[in-house]
């Protein structure tokens, strides 16, 4: 499998190899998988959009966006459909890139004990 489709493919990938521990050193799980995103700044949604997940990692994922509403550091919560189930995740804009029309977005989690791999596959 080359790219993971769907939470349940990226569960498969990581059962089989585990999760990567550096990105510099092994590549990240490559991923197409279609959710949504949104801000929130001081207790309140900001902005809302859809968003594509494209990699994942250890450190933390890649997200493709069309519009780009906040900046670097930013909080962000990504939603992700698995089955019947909502998959939430919740990290910070480490970096946001140009790439064509789109943007490419690198989020990390907030937290030192629950990374975003562990967020994801739950």
């Amino acid at each position: 499998m080359d790219v993971a489709r769907n939470l349940d493919e990226l569960k498969e990938c990581v059962s089989v190899w585990g999760v990567r521990e550096n990105r510099r050193e092994h590549p990240r799980y490559q991923v197409d998988i279609q959710g949504n995103y949104y801000v929130e700044a001081e207790g309140a949604i900001i902005a809302r959009d859809n968003c594509i997940l494209i990699d994942v990692n250890r450190e933390g994922v890649a997200i493709k966006i069309k519009n780009n509403k906040f900046t670097k550091g930013t909080k962000l919560h990504l939603q992700f459909i698995a089955g019947y189930n909502r998959v939430d995740v919740v990290g910070k804009a480490i970096y946001i890139k140009p790439d064509g029309d789109d943007y490419l977005v690198g989020i990390q989690s907030t937290g030192k004990k629950v990374d975003i791999a562990q967020q994801l596959l739950g």
